[in-house]
């Protein structure tokens, strides 16, 4: 069994002795530097985990194996967060760190260059709100004899961590009727926002703050000489990028011009196209409505400054589908 008081332990250790952020020395901080993922594994593997230094991606898979359990109950003490997706959590896409309460967690900050302790909501604005999945340690009793005991019986809608049946059977502990137990509370929403989703077929601006637009539509100067633009560029402070209308995610990929991007297709024929995002949040498959964010606003790619490229295309398929003004169906 983890020890979790370990794990918090020595993340207070390294942010005491003054570990940066780097992989020069070391990734678990025993020598003066570590990454994000490895203070975390290297805290898990003080903590008693046989475990190897991997990423984010990697760190869902093994806190899984090591008792954890994903939850959506309020975090605690010793909760571990990880911040973006599986498969598509590494790099900035990634952050991980363990909760001191219910607000404050304690994470080595790729920003900061340090180990911090603060608010999980500023992490979160910091990274463009990402989504997270936090996961608890599951503690159960253990009766050294080779009689069972019944756990008290629990509600239907519980289903994370609770073992409604174990005992001993010699030397080994045997379990009947595991099942997860989460609170019956409604999960937060990664990316809330104050403005209800207005329907499936509305359209509305990928940018929910105020925008700048520097680049229009089918506007020369852009690219290669005598080349128009063919989509429009919005401007804005850092900030998560929604999709303008409801349907399901065709491709979330990473290119060298367009950096990460994202492509929704929709119902009547109509694609949408997200260019030069910091991460993604995403990927191919997932269905999102107007509240769903792709990614935060980046510059990857090629990109002179921190913009969303977004297109408007019609057709069958996104490979013959023809750009449209985003201006003939979204107001900006």
């Amino acid at each position: 069994m983890i020890d979790i008081d370990t794990v918090v332990s020595n993340m207070k250790m390294l942010q005491g002795k003054g570990v940066k952020y780097g992989i020069s020395d070391s990734r678990d901080g025993s020598g003066m530097t570590a990454d994000n993922s490895g203070a975390i594994y290297g805290s898990l593997i003080k903590a008693g985990a046989n475990l190897k230094i991997g990423d984010c991606n990697k760190l869902f898979d093994d806190l899984l194996d090591l008792g954890f359990a994903q939850s959506d109950s309020k975090p605690s003490y010793g909760t571990i967060f990880i911040l973006g997706i599986k498969v598509q959590a590494n790099g900035l896409a990634g952050q991980t760190g363990v909760f001191l309460d219910e607000n404050n967690v304690i994470t080595m900050d790729y920003e900061e260059g340090k180990m911090i302790v603060d608010d999980i909501e500023n992490i979160k604005k910091k990274y463009g709100y990402p989504p997270v999945t936090n996961f608890d340690l599951v503690k159960y009793s253990t009766y050294a004899d080779e009689t069972s005991k019944d756990e008290e019986e629990t509600p239907k809608t519980d289903n994370m961590g609770e073992i409604e049946q174990y005992s001993y059977i010699g030397n080994k502990l045997c379990f009947k009727g595991w099942h997860y137990v989460v609170n019956n509370e409604k999960p937060v929403d990664p990316t809330p926002d104050p403005n209800p989703n207005p329907g499936d077929e509305t359209w509305r601006s990928p940018v929910h703050l105020p925008v700048t637009v520097t680049q229009e539509w089918d506007q020369e100067g852009w690219g290669t000489p005598g080349e128009v633009h063919g989509g429009i560029d919005l401007a804005s402070e850092s900030q998560p990028i929604y999709a303008a209308r409801a349907g399901k995610v065709y491709r979330a990929a990473t290119g060298n011009i367009e950096g990460n991007y994202v492509i929704v297709q929709h119902s009547d024929n109509y694609w949408t196209y997200y260019g030069h995002l910091m991460s993604l949040f995403v990927k191919a498959g997932d269905d999102v409505t107007t509240n769903s964010a792709l990614g935060p606003m980046g510059q990857t790619g090629l990109a002179d400054g921190v913009h969303l490229h977004f297109e408007v295309r019609v057709g069958t398929t996104w490979e013959n589908a023809q750009r449209i003004n985003p201006r003939d169906v979204i107001k900006f």
